[in-house]
């Protein structure tokens, strides 16, 4: 009984979750539908300035390794300089984003600083020899009577108490000095460090450093531009009929699974790649299109990271019917060969609701 009851929870689990992913699969197809002429216009102006950015990026390429070769042979930079040069440039942005917070910091404490000083200077300063002698003690009140007022001396001796002093008023002399200039901090040390080193750099050195700066821009601008595209051609791809219009909502979607020590991540059309506790960011592989064989598309990404025996990782993907993006499971059939199953509401067949899930037939137990 119990068994049975369980078995008709999880079906009636199965037809809810089927009949909310066939509603959100409607949706989705119509979203494809009226983006369909955006994105195909978006894709052929990228292809059109793609082959313009490739040429920029090629020729900062060139620039950058002429600049290279013009270096002198000890200041020639090594692979791990220009890694570390990246790092330094991003830790920079840092640093002046800090700069900024730390200024306006500066301004407002200055600001507050300058308040108090003009309330101070308004009020009258009395200058009192000092005595050595304690103020009187306040006067109490009679039964039923006032409380006496406290003077405006009284209240100043209570506060000036601890030194017997009022503090004297500035002398012109010390009015027009500036103040000190305040403390600087460890990382502008730094940033200061690195921007008088780099006014005593050699030109030919400011020169390779630059190129290699715009040869990394105009890289990067090039790769987004390419994974733009094979985005927008993957969500247009004439194989994607029907309810398979559905997995255009992937674009620029990216899905993470977590199991034991290793976690998976998922970009479609662009990447997967796999963390572990030693390693970050281990490819699975590139984006390399549909397959399109099956009943239901599979998502194909090859061209990963080489294993130990040479062999280049590589991943597909299969979808399962759900009401929203998830990650179901990962596995690793064959050494370097990944297995993915996503649930999505384009995996939902909206022709017949599912049947009864098949189970593997009881067998009696074994008796000890």
């Amino acid at each position: 009984e119990e068994e049975g009851r369980g078995a008709r929870e999880a079906e009636r689990a199965r037809l809810e979750t089927w009949q909310q992913g066939a509603a959100r699969q409607r949706e989705l197809v119509d979203a494809s539908v009226a983006s369909f002429d955006l994105w195909q216009s978006e894709a052929e102006t990228l292809r059109e300035a793609l082959q313009g950015l490739e040429a920029d990026r090629d020729e900062k390429k060139n620039v950058a390794e002429d600049a290279r070769a013009k270096l002198p042979k000890e200041e020639a930079p090594s692979v791990e300089l220009q890694g570390l040069r990246g790092k330094v440039k991003k830790a920079e942005g840092v640093v002046a984003s800090k700069q900024k917070e730390l200024d306006a910091l500066r301004a407002s404490l200055a600001k507050l600083e300058g308040e108090e000083a003009a309330e101070r200077q308004a009020k009258p300063v009395v200058v009192v020899e000092a005595t050595g002698e304690l103020p009187p003690p306040p006067a109490v009140p009679e039964e039923g009577g006032e409380t006496p007022k406290v003077s405006e001396y009284a209240k100043w001796m209570e506060g000036g108490a601890d030194s017997g002093l009022a503090p004297a008023p500035p002398t012109p002399a010390e009015a027009k000095q500036k103040p000190p200039p305040p403390p600087v901090v460890a990382a502008e040390a730094e940033f200061a460090g690195a921007g008088a080193a780099r006014a005593e750099e050699a030109p030919e050195v400011t020169a390779n450093r630059e190129a290699e700066e715009r040869w990394a821009e105009a890289r990067q601008l090039a790769q987004e531009a390419k994974h733009r595209l094979r985005g927008l051609e993957a969500v247009t791809h004439e194989g994607l009929t029907g309810e398979f219009r559905a997995l255009a909502s992937l674009l620029d979607t990216c899905v993470v699974h977590a199991v034991d020590q290793f976690s998976y991540s998922v970009c479609f059309f662009r990447n997967a790649t796999q963390d572990t506790d030693s390693e970050k960011g281990v490819s699975l592989g590139r984006w390399m299109g549909w397959d399109l064989a099956q009943a239901s598309p599979r998502a194909l990404f090859a061209r990963g990271a080489a294993c130990g025996n040479g062999v280049r990782r590589k991943l597909s993907v299969s979808f399962e019917c759900g009401d929203e993006l998830r990650f179901l499971s990962m596995a690793e059939p064959l050494s370097c060969v990944y297995k993915a199953e996503i649930a999505h509401p384009a995996a939902c067949n909206t022709s017949a609701a599912p049947g009864p899930e098949v189970l593997p037939p009881r067998r009696p137990k074994d008796e000890l």
